[in-house]
């Protein structure tokens, strides 16, 4: 039978991926293309015409089918997908050489998809000489932008509409731009689109180039130079929005600043994370390294005897001290005589909160002002083994050297004011002191412990006394006070070494228990000057980590609760009592290749998750903070691989972002109301042992109260139906018999304002989105529409000639309804279109010849698009297809499989349509057209609801995301639609709602909710220009 429809284009191509997948690209990017205004010339309408792709395989058989040559003949062009299986395949060839033979060599197309033109044209069109010339080849193999593949596919365009290809090209540059230049002379019109034309070139140049400075920013953070993401990222901005020559503002470009400064919550599945600050470089190798108790001061030394001093948080240099006795001594003559003196800081750094004790040259302790850069006192004394500064910073203890054996005097403590350096005492101890003995001030201050060899001196400051116990730690030793005592770890070296943990009373030297922790498991290399630590978890509990191992143990008894194995040994940890809110012990370990590791402990389970890696450090401090009145940490470390480098990462708990403000705690996020002007979020009520919802007004985040669902009636398996009135949510419920029943709530007030049942044996459903259109509730061969308020009935379609499959779902407009139609069992589900005038099934609609991709009820995989009456399906065989609601025709496809978990709605200004598949591609499309607007794979999770912002082509979306360790999370995003594509402008992390006025963004985890300031380039402009201001201020 003839075929009598003509097509623009016939599309051969091979019927295996991936040349299936490009042959649809192919089909749908050219349906879907409108042809310029101008470029029209004796067509009717802006199309193309039909494309042929013929989805059948073709059965071995020595000659085509007549319906392919009759397609063949009725198409004006020929286009073959080339690629090295298409070259090889004898129907391609079949195809080719009978178009040639109706329409000759000129109108043939070619598209290389892979390989080459050796490799992957097929024989009919690879020419052997110069008489024929091989087809135009429209080249998708580096084509990995959608704006690369339109670019691209222009190059078919172009001979099909007869024009040259750079018109179109041109034309699509100044798609939207509208230039009228009014002139009297042809010469000055002539230079005004020469001007035009360049300044739009520079700005395109411009747009590339700050999308690739925001893409080198991202990477100088991960590699933790921060101050330097900071200030590319800044020169990605435009200086000012009112300036026409500026530089272009690119989304791009504000994500990477706000992730440079922080001001956001990072993307971590721990509720504690870690970010690069800044890297401080030295002229040598940094030797000692130490932080303030307060965390705002950093300290380090090089092999040059330099000592820094920073800024914790901004890396600005506080002081620089040189070990020049000309420059660091009013009066240098006042060095201890000595003949092997070499000037040099020596030792372990001490950092105070205001002050910097260094040993200077071994017989000389410097007390530095931190705040002003001057030498408060030097003290001169014979060789020190150690210094320490009291928890109240009042005085300094020097654990000196100075005795003699020979004539039987003592070595001292030297006790002085850290105000003046006055001596407060000098007190004999009872031990010889030796090399890295140094002394510890207890919490009070009220003693002062030196761990020695085998004896443990404990100085008592009141009475100005020392005495010694046995001991058998070693001085390397790791000590934490307890109520009763100390805690003190020592590794014993050797091939079968072990950990000793002791509690000890220091009242009476008494040993309060013993426990040997086994490290064999550990290699030699692991083994070799490892180091405990005796870290506090919580009351009763501590951690003791040493080399690979972590243990808790219970501090009363000295009893092992569990070990676990590390996957590295330790250099570095602290426990700086960073108990999250109703969440676990934690403390914080680096390992030798610069893993980092939370160590935790709940529930009598101890476990540790991995974080960021540093790159691989040889020294490193740690330092307990706060931000924001909220616990923090700080960790300042010198890599292996180059020494004279500082790099210093700060961790803070989500909440501790600057601007953090408390709303609630107890809560799970929900769903917004369907104008998204409320925002329900679930909260747990121990006392009564059920849940509400408590609503948010989303201008403010003011909190308007709680929906008590139970004192509602509404209690078991509860769920909300569609709503597409703003000031009410409906509740479906279904008890234990199945009975099915809606209440509908005013959600400001909480009350109940209507409530239905239908009895169990109907079996009723009903839409569960307001994307869904009206409120209907099926069952049996019934469909019934809902009043939203009062629930009543206002119209119903009974004995509908439906007895198998049943009815699964209804998407109502005003004058139709979608009726979703199959089984559980098989999931075979088919749409029919009801019209609602005469109650009748419409009959051979387009709609019915598609499988509906989903087995769980209408709402997950159709949506109602009710501006343009349009219905989208997301159908079975991967695609998403628009159809009339009124005629139930076909409008347009597009492939995208969003049934496997995706999403699938209306943009907020029902003009676009948006997809993201399970692999989280996300895709913005034309809602009239199905063309292609732009796709992005920068969204980190799966979309669950996408809202207005207050900028109109500015979208925001609510992500959640699966952690490879279990652990749940989301966030939010903004994406702008440009008409360059899509681009993601924020990424917020824990973020569940950004405010109608765009000032301030709702951020949940572990039940707490608050909220943080939005920034806008603008915004983040100032606050970069003040940290570099701050950081090169310091850095003169």
């Amino acid at each position: 039978m003839n075929d009598p429809r003509n097509y623009t284009a016939f599309i051969s191509y091979r019927h295996t991926e991936p040349d299936q997948r490009i042959s649809r690209m192919v089909h749908h990017a050219l349906e879907a293309y409108r042809i310029p205004r101008a470029l029209r010339k004796d067509r009717e309408g802006s199309r193309l015409g039909d494309i042929f792709r013929d989805d059948e395989e073709l059965s071995a058989s020595p000659s085509l089918p007549a319906s392919i040559e009759q397609a063949l003949a009725n198409s004006q062009w020929l286009i073959v997908i080339c690629t090295p299986a298409a070259a090889k395949s004898l129907w391609v060839e079949r195809e080719i050489r009978t178009f040639v033979a109706m329409h000759g060599r000129g109108r043939v197309l070619a598209v290389l998809a892979a390989g080459d033109q050796n490799t992957s044209f097929p024989p009919a069109i690879r020419s052997s000489d110069t008489a024929h010339s091989e087809p135009l080849a429209c080249d998708l193999r580096e084509a990995k932008s959608p704006f690369s593949r339109r670019r691209e596919l222009l190059r078919l365009v172009a001979p099909i509409i007869g024009c040259a290809y750079d018109e179109l090209i041109q034309r699509r540059r100044q798609r939207g731009a509208r230039i009228a230049i009014a002139t009297a002379c042809a010469i000055i019109a002539t230079l005004g689109i020469l001007l035009t034309t360049a300044w739009m070139e520079t700005q395109r140049l411009r747009i590339a180039e700050s999308i690739a400075l925001s893409e080198q920013s991202r990477d100088l953070l991960a590699e933790g130079d921060r101050i330097g993401a900071i200030q590319t990222a800044l020169d990605a901005l435009p200086d000012s929005n009112s300036n026409p020559l500026a530089r272009p503002f690119v989304d791009e470009a504000q994500s990477a600043l706000a992730d440079a400064l922080g001001v956001y919550p990072s993307a971590d599945a721990h509720p504690y994370q870690f970010r690069a600050r800044y890297e401080h470089r030295m002229q040598g190798r940094i030797e000692a390294i130490a932080i303030s108790p307060d965390a705002t001061l950093i300290a380090c030394r090089d092999a040059t005897s330099t000592i820094d001093i920073l800024d914790a948080d901004s890396g600005a240099l506080v002081h620089s001290f040189s070990s020049d006795p000309n420059h660091i001594m009013a009066r240098p003559e006042l060095l201890i005589p000595h003949a092997q003196l070499v000037p040099s800081f020596t030792g372990d750094l001490v950092l105070s909160d205001s002050y910097l004790l260094v040993s200077y040259s071994y017989f000389h302790t410097i007390c530095f002002d931190i705040e002003t850069g001057d030498i408060i006192w030097s003290k001169a004394h014979s060789n020190a083994s150690g210094h320490a500064i009291s928890h109240d910073g009042k005085l300094a203890s020097i654990a000196s050297r100075n005795g003699d054996a020979k004539e039987g005097t003592p070595d001292t403590l030297l006790l002085l004011s850290m105000e003046n350096g006055e001596q407060v005492a000098e007190i004999p101890l009872p031990m010889r002191l030796n090399d890295g003995e140094t002394p510890w001030f207890n919490a009070d201050d009220s003693l002062i412990l030196i761990p020695g060899t085998d004896t443990l001196t404990i100085v008592d400051v009141k009475e100005m006394t020392a005495h010694m116990m046995p001991w058998n730690l070693g001085s390397d030793t790791s000590l934490m006070e307890i109520e009763s005592g100390i805690i003190a770890a020592h590794v014993d070296q050797g091939p079968s070494s072990s950990c000793t943990v002791a509690a000890l009373n220091l009242e009476d030297g008494s040993l309060l228990w013993s426990t040997s922790i086994p490290s064999s498991e550990q290699s030699d290399e692991a083994q070799e000057g490892t180091q405990p630590f005796v870290l506090p978890a919580y009351d009763g509990v501590c951690f003791l980590v040493t080399g690979a191992m972590a243990t808790v143990i219970d501090t009363g008894s000295g009893e092992a609760l569990e070990t676990i194995r590390l996957p590295g040994n330790t250099i570095d940890a602290v426990a700086p009592n960073l108990t999250f809110p109703e969440g676990p012990a934690a403390a914080y370990i680096t390992l030798q290749d610069g893993s980092r590791l939370c160590l935790t402990y709940a529930e009598g389970q101890l476990g540790y998750a991995e974080l960021e890696d540093l790159s691989g450090p040889r020294l490193s401090a740690s330092q307990k903070t706060e931000t924001g009145g909220l616990p923090a940490y700080i960790q300042a470390s010198a890599p292996k691989t180059d020494g004279s480098a500082l790099e210093v990462h700060k961790q803070v708990a989500f909440s501790a972002v600057d601007g953090f403000e408390p709303l609630a705690t107890g809560l799970s996020p929900s769903f917004p109301n369907v104008d998204a002007s409320r925002l329900l979020f679930i909260a747990a009520n121990p006392a009564q042992g059920r849940n509400q919802n408590i609503v948010f007004d989303t201008q403010n985040l003011e909190n308007l109260g709680a929906i008590d669902l139970a004192a509602l009636g509404i209690t078991e398996s509860v769920g909300v139906c569609a709503s597409q009135n703003p000031d009410v949510i409906v509740f479906r419920q279904q008890d234990d018999s199945d009975a099915f029943t809606l209440s509908t709530v005013d959600i400001e007030q909480g009350d109940l304002i209507a409530q239905r049942t239908w009895p169990a044996e109907e079996l009723a459903f009903c839409s569960t989105d307001p994307a869904c259109g009206l409120l209907c509730v099926t069952y049996g061969d019934t469909i019934e529409v809902l009043d939203e308020e009062t629930l009543e009935t206002v119209a119903d379609y009974r004995n509908l000639p439906v007895t198998s499959p049943r009815i699964m779902g209804a998407i109502a407009s005003d004058s139709t309804i979608a009726v979703l139609l199959g089984q559980y069992a098989d999931g075979e589900h088919n749409l029919a279109l009801l019209n609602r005038a005469t109650g009748e099934f419409v009959d051979d609609t387009e709609l019915g010849l598609y499988s509906v991709a989903t087995m769980s009820g209408a709402s997950a995989y159709l949506r109602l698009d009710e501006v343009h009456n349009n219905l989208l399906v997301s159908c079975q065989d991967g695609m998403v297809r628009s159809f009339d609601m009124g005629t139930g025709d076909l409008l347009w496809e597009y492939p995208s499989d969003v049934s496997a978990g995706g999403y699938m709605a209306m943009s907020p200004d029902d003009e676009s349509v948006l997809l993201q598949e399970s692999s989280g591609r996300f895709v913005a499309l034309d809602a009239n057209t199905g063309e292609e607007l732009g796709v992005s794979e920068d969204i980190p999770g799966l979309l669950q609801f996408t809202a207005p912002t207050a900028e109109s082509d500015v979208i925001q979306g609510f992500y959640a995301i699966i952690h490879d360790d279990g652990t749940y999370g989301l966030g939010l995003v903004t994406f702008h639609l440009a008409e360059d594509g899509l681009h993601i402008r924020d990424n917020i992390p824990y973020g569940v709602f950004l405010t109608e006025e765009n000032d301030r963004v709702a951020i949940w985890h572990s039940g707490i909710l608050g909220s943080v300031p939005y920034y806008d380039y603008r915004d983040l402009r100032v606050l970069a220009e003040e940290t570099i201001d701050a950081y090169q201020a310091g850095n003169q």
